[in-house]
């Protein structure tokens, strides 16, 4: 017999009860949220896109101000009028400039870089004589590396960042073979140079001018068609290539000379060496003894998955410690982001599998055993539904991620619950209804409020996905995630929650629930409630104490008693240490500065190293990314990357550690007169600094 039903819950569920396709929905579910679950990209961070693109200006022989008037202050105006353009930052200095431009949320990068470069095209012919655009890039979260490799020989201490350069690139030759990496880059020691020293002397004696001098070396190591031969039939195309390899061939390159060609080594003295130190890398261990270091940072491609690829990269590492680094080189993984972000993903899902668990465990006590099983059926589904659809719009499985499912399973249980309470009160009725009519009627009873009640929550949390800024699509996928999984679990609880409870419950919930006493509970509330019914002065003194408890809860605010924040701090693995030296500075001064703050970092027991670079940038965060620090390439400027210990294996909160270094790194600071800060990757998107004033007039 078939209940006559006037809701959409009930005609729902009356083509779901007893259809073929029930059990095989939730046997796709599972599978596509498995599927999903296996392949979506583990991260650490949201894949939020930067509309952020940097444009250099360089103008060789002209001072900051000449800079400042004639080529950034007319190229600001021009790039002022591109659309959609939020802030735009320039820094003038001697020789160029450095221009910033930030898109507002949303904008395509590739779309903010033409519009760019189509603003800089028609703005070329008006430059200055001698400017010219040195770069146009765009920055983006893939920048920012996954893996970082320090290379160190602390057994030979005849060698140099020279000599650990040299390995480094070699191995980031082979590095930038792996699928899926897009920039491989080699950080400090000196690149080796042959430096040709003329002789005024012996230049004037054979008759070559600077200019002839210089024209043959820019010429002698280019490449050049030669024509063409017919061989076997076929045309090839052939190249007089370059004759320079080493010291011998550059002493043997022929100069035009007044009376004849002039051999270099007769002209000037060569030397084969390496260039002027500008920058240096040191690690420092955990006894404050200080190794030169090189340092290899690799990126990886838009939609790579972090772990999978720092897991491939590892294994290169450990085949190359078989051939190209030998036992003097040591190397040292001062950031893996693959790592911790498998880590953090597989801390959230057993986050997620436990308050899963404790919902199951807390509904069998409040409604039985048979009810349980019903809503562990739903919450699986429901959330396999989720991923599946996270897959398909194209987000990673990061913290933001897991957290709105994590958020979402305390709301999306609701209506499975009403769905089946109700179905198990139906069941304790004593009519003469079968047990199809029992489940439709209690489905459709319920489902009109279940419907709105969803609804009602999805509207609450949906308006977080409209958030201006850089915190808006960092955090859209909580709206996004918990709206969605409201929407499915409202559909699981009307298809497969009664579909479940006809074969679990039936005659059992009737035995279970028929006459069954009171419990203390009941009379607890019953008592409770009906005093507040029928006494006005309790109904007065009852809303009083809301009112109360409410007020008090607002003066904390008021008294600073709690802290008011977005977000919680994150527990990173890492911290930076940034010093900004005096003008003027030696690169000596700046390592010695930068090697003392390190030295006090390290004496904190939850330290694992210290790596300085001075005179250059560290491998950037999502945060170092927008404050471009890897743009720090002045003698007086350093920073200090410090690597923690894991998580598991330290008490305190990274926070806790950056904070405790700060009050003692005063002392540097006033040593060597410089501005230090102690820079933590915060737990939401990035941020230019702590506070920003904005000047206008």
């Amino acid at each position: 017999m078939k209940a006559p039903t006037t809701g959409i819950a009930g005609r729902l569920e009356g083509l779901f009860l007893h259809s073929r396709l029930t059990p095989l929905t939730i046997l796709a579910s599972v599978l596509l949220g498995l599927l999903a679950l296996a392949t979506l990209p583990r991260e650490e961070e949201p894949q939020i896109q930067v509309p952020m693109v940097d444009v250099r200006l360089a103008w060789a022989g002209h001072g900051v101000h000449e800079v400042e008037r004639q080529l950034t202050s007319p190229i600001e105006r021009v790039l002022w009028q591109i659309p959609d353009l939020e802030y735009l930052y320039s820094t003038s200095d001697a020789d160029g400039a450095l221009l910033i431009l930030r898109f507002k949320v949303g904008l395509a990068s590739d779309q903010a870089l033409a519009r760019v470069r189509s603003r800089l095209d028609e703005a070329l012919p008006a430059l200055p004589p001698g400017a010219a655009l040195a770069s146009v890039a765009p920055r983006a979260i893939d920048d920012v590396p996954v893996l970082a490799v320090t290379l160190t020989a602390p057994r030979r201490h005849d060698w140099d960042g020279s000599d650990l350069r040299r390995v480094g690139e070699e191995l980031a030759a082979e590095l930038r073979k792996t699928e899926g990496v897009s920039r491989v880059r080699v950080l400090g020691g000196e690149s080796r140079v042959l430096e040709v020293r003329p002789d005024a002397g012996r230049l004037a004696q054979a008759g070559v001018t600077t200019d002839a001098l210089l024209q043959s070396l820019s010429g002698a190591g280019l490449s050049w068609p030669a024509g063409s031969v017919l061989q076997s039939g076929e045309v090839r195309a052939l190249r007089a290539e370059s004759p320079l390899h080493d010291r011998d061939d550059l002493a043997a390159l022929l100069v035009p000379g007044a009376s004849g060609p002039v051999r270099l080594s007769e002209l000037a003295t060569i030397a084969d060496g390496t260039a002027e130190p500008t920058r240096q890398v040191w690690r420092l261990t955990r006894d404050g003894r200080a190794e030169p270091a090189v340092t290899i940072e690799v990126a990886k491609r838009p939609g790579v998955n972090a772990t999978d690829l720092v897991h491939e990269l590892r294994r290169h590492l450990d085949e190359q410690r078989r051939g190209l680094l030998t036992r003097d080189v040591e190397v040292t993984l001062t950031r893996d982001l693959g790592e911790t972000a498998q880590h953090k993903s597989d801390d959230l899902m057993f986050h997620l599998l436990l308050a899963t668990l404790s919902v199951i465990v807390l509904i069998a006590l409040a409604l039985g055993r048979r009810e349980a099983v019903v809503v562990a059926i739903a919450i699986p589904v429901t959330l396999a539904l989720t991923l599946f659809v996270y897959r398909f719009l194209g987000y990673t499985l990061n913290r933001v991620t897991l957290f709105a499912l994590i958020f979402s399973i305390g709301i999306l249980v609701d209506d499975a619950i009403v769905v089946v309470e109700n179905v198990a009160r139906h069941f304790a009725m004593r009519d003469r209804r079968d047990a199809d009519a029992r489940v439709i009627e209690a489905v459709d009873e319920v489902g009109n409020p279940t419907i709105l009640a969803t609804f009602t929550v999805i509207a609450a949390i949906l308006p977080l996905a409209f958030v201006g800024g850089l915190m808006g699509p960092y955090m859209k996928p909580i709206p996004v995630g918990a709206s969605l999984a409201m929407l499915f679990s409202l559909g699981v609880a009307f298809a497969v929650s009664p579909w479940a409870s006809r074969r679990l419950l039936g005659g059992h919930a009737a035995a279970a629930h028929a006459e069954a006493p009171e419990s203390n509970m009941d009379r607890l509330y019953r008592r409770a409630m009906g005093r507040l019914l029928d006494d006005p002065r309790a109904r007065r003194t009852f809303f009083a104490g809301v009112v109360l408890l409410f007020l008090g809860a607002v003066s904390l605010l008021a008294f600073r008693a709690v802290t008011v924040k977005m977000l919680p701090f994150d527990n990173k693995s890492e911290f930076e240490i940034v010093l900004d030296l005096p003008p003027g500075t030696p690169l000596e001064r700046t390592v010695a500065a930068a090697q003392d703050a390190a030295r006090i970092a390290a004496r904190q027991p939850e330290v694992e190293d210290a790596v300085v670079y001075a005179g250059l940038g560290a491998p950037v965060t999502f945060n170092g990314l927008v404050r471009h620090y890897d743009f720090r390439d002045e003698p007086r400027l350093a920073e200090v990357q410090v690597r923690l210990v894991e998580a598991k294996h330290r008490s305190r909160q990274s926070h806790a550690i950056a904070r405790e270094v700060r009050t003692q790194l005063a002392v540097v600071a006033a040593r060597y007169g410089a501005r230090l800060k102690v820079v933590e990757v915060p737990p939401g998107p990035p941020v230019l600094s702590t506070l920003v004033a904005e000047v206008y007039g």
